[in-house]
């Protein structure tokens, strides 16, 4: 599957952004964490969480950058005629990345790729993605 992976709000519409926006704040007003998960919008499934610092550029392993302006990075399938879009990726990735996507402590798993957001790697060491 082509998917994008980054910050959404960089290759949706506004009317989708605000659609997905809406689907957070009444996730978050049902008593979830409003941080993110699985939404679809236009019948087209996604997934998003939030960074753990906001926005920033923070980069994956292969050191591929992934520029955040909404505070939040996720995956949502793409056409394959599909331009690059500035700010995150377009990868193929398996057809199951959306639905195991996941974050945790900082980290994004998605498709095979680790975004790392956070000041420490898995590993607890210190990590500046500035280093990069």
């Amino acid at each position: 599957m082509k998917a994008y992976i980054g910050d959404l709000c960089l290759i949706m519409n506004e009317a989708d952004w605000q659609n997905l926006c809406g689907q957070l704040d009444a996730a978050e007003e049902a008593g979830g964490s409003g941080l993110g998960g699985h939404f679809e919008v236009n019948g087209k499934k996604l997934w998003l969480h939030s960074t753990a610092y906001g926005d920033d550029v923070y980069f994956d392993e292969g050191y591929r950058e992934y520029c955040v302006d909404s505070g939040t990075i996720g995956v949502i399938e793409v056409e394959e005629n599909q331009p690059p879009v500035g700010g995150g990726q377009i990868v193929y990735v398996p057809d199951n990345a959306i639905q195991t996507a996941s974050y945790e402590d900082g980290v994004f798993h998605i498709g095979g790729i680790k975004i790392i957001t956070g000041h420490t790697d898995p590993d607890g060491e210190e990590f500046d993605p500035v280093d990069y």
